[in-house]
């Protein structure tokens, strides 16, 4: 009896724990299982089992199911010892869970001469298990050691009855050399030189790696030999650097990726007539063994600029399924002649060929009134066209593309820009800029007022729905012909911009988000139109060939005059200019005064002068004093004047060669608004 106290007690206790574990909230599972919610699922098959007797469940709708968010790994191009990371997502779409039991990166070109190149990332691990619609990322890096393309695969062994082991393709790209220069380099009018003046006029450029592999030089030269153009290497890319101290042989060794050095070009003519030359770069890039570069000088021809840039178009990150805007803007640089495009194309590369009908880049619709992309379009003279180009990914991956222009530009011809793009699937930010005249209240994104005021963009009704805005990117896409206004700083939320030109003035803002996607939809542009109001309004500005910069503190001076009858040039009171900046012509009081408004001392200009309320029966002149060269030599002056706010005289590029020259530029005559061209040159002041 005692035996039998002793033994019932515990049968019976354990009968109990076996039934309360079997059901309520404390189910007991096999030891190859996992309790989730109510239900003991089998860790190697992800399958339903029975509590305890491992039995398991027949139906199939509780199984996992293994997805990748790409079916091949491809890595961006990327240079000899840099590392590029890419990711593959891994995710549960059944409802079992997922046991990813081992992750096995093999590469099958580890025996090349580059060794091993891919590496597992931050934060690998070999195993994991994924609950229903749960994800993981895995980071792979590729680091090429050599020039040849690597391959291999990702294998994903996991309890996903369809697809155990699972395998992705990896692949690179092969790494080449690729030289770049300016493909173009134009000189304006220069006069003949002479001792005095030879090397004055010259530009700097530079040659760069934009491949991956080393580039090696093996010659630089000129052709013809005989030719108005000369070269040396500058021991540095700064501008003031004197060229006395340039050396002729260019940095020893290969260039690395993105390595580059300056090359500085002379251009000495012999007479006023057309020049033209080829700048011949040798190397090992296997796509261009011998680049090519155009030397022209004293040239009227078409020209042509893609103001925006020639060299890429990148369009960065952009949200899959939405349009992502660059604007293109082209300039005609010729000072005399119409651009003519004839041709304006843009294509998509697909297994490395061209497709036009691809709808990833595109061309926004409706062109600009007077754009064809088939039949064409004419630029005049230093004017400038716009259009957009579009981005529209369908995917993650890197999209690729180029927009072509053909011109009756003689040294261009043909120019093919890159285009380039990655789809996220981050959604993208929107662009809202808008703008108003300073010290008013108004923001517009249509403003129209007078030259020399002051604009304040705002960039602040940007938004990210699912961010923050990290990046503002302010661009002055079109300005008046010969403005030097830029923004007090491109890249913050509310910069300034001074209208320094009458003109119209054309700003786009695109923002970037915490995760650097680009903007998308329609474009944030804002249009201002400075038109003087003023009834005489005159505008001087101009060009040094031999100042390589025209827009820092060191460069020439010129000084723009305005001479009522009874005056004398250079003297007060009535002759305006920078030491006389007003006077009291007339009535008491200044409704009827002229002013110099601006007065540039070291560069391109511009200077202003403005004149209300002129008096009657009164003829006014007009001159331009080259006050100091500063050793750069002969310039070449522009004169524009506004009568009520619309141009009414207009003289391109007059050349003045030095220090103390005088340009009698015209006369105004008053009510009748004549202006009338003098045109006399000479040395001193009249």
């Amino acid at each position: 009896m005692i035996e039998k106290l002793k033994f019932y007690p515990l049968l019976t206790l354990f009968l109990g724990v076996l039934a309360f574990n079997a059901c309520g909230d404390d189910i007991l599972c096999p030891e190859t299982a996992t309790l989730e919610g109510e239900k003991c699922i089998d860790n190697v098959t992800g399958k339903q089992v029975d509590p305890v007797n491992n039995k398991e469940d027949i139906s199939t709708e509780d199984l996992p199911k293994l997805v990748t968010d790409v079916t091949q790994i491809v890595f961006s191009t990327v240079a000899l010892n840099e590392t590029d990371v890419t990711s593959v997502l891994i995710i549960n779409t059944g409802k079992g869970v997922l046991n990813v039991r081992g992750l096995k990166l093999v590469e099958n070109t580890k025996d090349d001469e580059g060794g091993l190149e891919f590496e597992k990332g931050e934060g690998w691990v070999d195993s994991f298990k994924l609950k229903k619609d749960e994800e993981k990322e895995i980071f792979i890096k590729y680091t090429p050691k050599d020039t040849s393309p690597d391959d291999g695969y990702l294998e994903i062994i996991s309890n996903d009855n369809e697809n155990p082991n699972l395998q992705l393709e990896i692949l690179s790209q092969n790494l080449d050399a690729r030289v770049f220069s300016k493909p173009t380099i134009s000189f304006p009018r220069v006069p003949p030189v002479n001792e005095m003046t030879r090397n004055k006029s010259w530009q700097l450029s530079t040659i760069q790696n934009v491949g991956e592999a080393p580039l090696k030089i093996e010659d630089i030269i000129i052709s013809p030999s005989e030719s108005d153009f000369t070269i040396s290497f500058p021991v540095s890319d700064d501008i003031n650097s004197d060229p006395a101290d340039d050396t002729q042989n260019w940095p020893a060794g290969a260039l690395k990726a993105n390595e580059k050095f300056p090359i500085r070009i002379f251009f000495n003519p012999d007479t006023p007539d057309p020049s033209g030359a080829e700048l011949h770069i040798l190397s090992n890039d296997p796509n261009s063994p011998d680049y090519t570069v155009s030397l022209v000088g004293n040239s009227d021809d078409a020209c042509l600029e893609v103001v925006t840039g020639e060299d890429e178009i990148n369009f960065g990150e952009g949200g899959i399924g939405f349009a992502n805007n660059k604007t293109v803007t082209v300039k005609n640089c010729s000072q005399g002649k119409n651009l003519t495009v004839s041709n304006l194309g843009l294509c998509t590369m697909v297994s490395g060929n061209c497709d036009p009908a691809s709808a990833i880049f595109t061309l926004k619709d409706p062109l600009p009134m007077g754009i064809d992309a088939a039949e064409g379009f004419t630029v005049g003279p230093q004017d400038t066209v716009s259009f957009v180009a579009v981005y529209t990914p369908t995917d993650l991956s890197v999209s690729e593309g180029t927009l072509s222009l053909n011109s009756d530009d003689p040294s261009k011809g043909t120019v093919v820009i890159p285009l380039k793009g990655k789809g996220t699937n981050n959604a993208c930010p929107l662009a809202v800029g808008d703008a108003k005249i300073q010290g008013t209240n108004r923001y517009q994104t249509s403003i129209a007022t007078i030259p020399l005021k002051t604009i304040e963009f705002r960039g602040s009704g940007s938004m990210d729905n699912d961010g923050t805005i990290d990046r503002y990117e302010w661009t002055l896409i079109s300005a008046p012909v010969d403005s030097t206004s830029r923004f007090s700083s491109a890249t913050v939320e509310n910069p300034t911009l001074f209208l320094d030109l009458a003109g119209e003035y054309v700003v786009e803002l695109k923002v970037f988000d915490d995760k650097g996607t680009a903007s998308c939809g329609d474009q944030s542009i804002i249009r201002i139109t400075a038109t003087p109001d003023e009834d005489i309004h005159i505008q001087l500005a101009w060009e040094t060939p031999a100042d390589p910069d025209d827009t820092d503190s060191n460069g020439t001076d010129l000084d723009l005059h305005y001479l009522h009858p009874n005056g004398n040039w250079n003297r007060q009171p009535f002759d305006i200019f920078f030491n006389n900046k007003t006077a009291d012509w007339g009535e008491v009081g200044a409704s009827d005064d002229p002013s110099l408004d601006i007065d540039d001392v070291n560069g391109a200009g511009p200077e202003n002068i403005n004149h209300d309320n002129p008096a009657n029966d009164i003829t006014y002149s007009v001159g331009v004093f080259y006050f100091a060269d500063r050793n750069f030599g002969p310039s070449y002056a522009t004169i524009r004047i506004f009568i009520g706010g619309v141009k009414q005289f207009e003289v391109l590029d007059q050349f003045l060669p030095a220090t103390n020259a005088f340009w009698y530029v015209s006369t105004i005559s008053w009510p009748s608004r004549q202006v009338s061209a003098i045109g006399q040159l000479r040395t001193g002041f009249p």
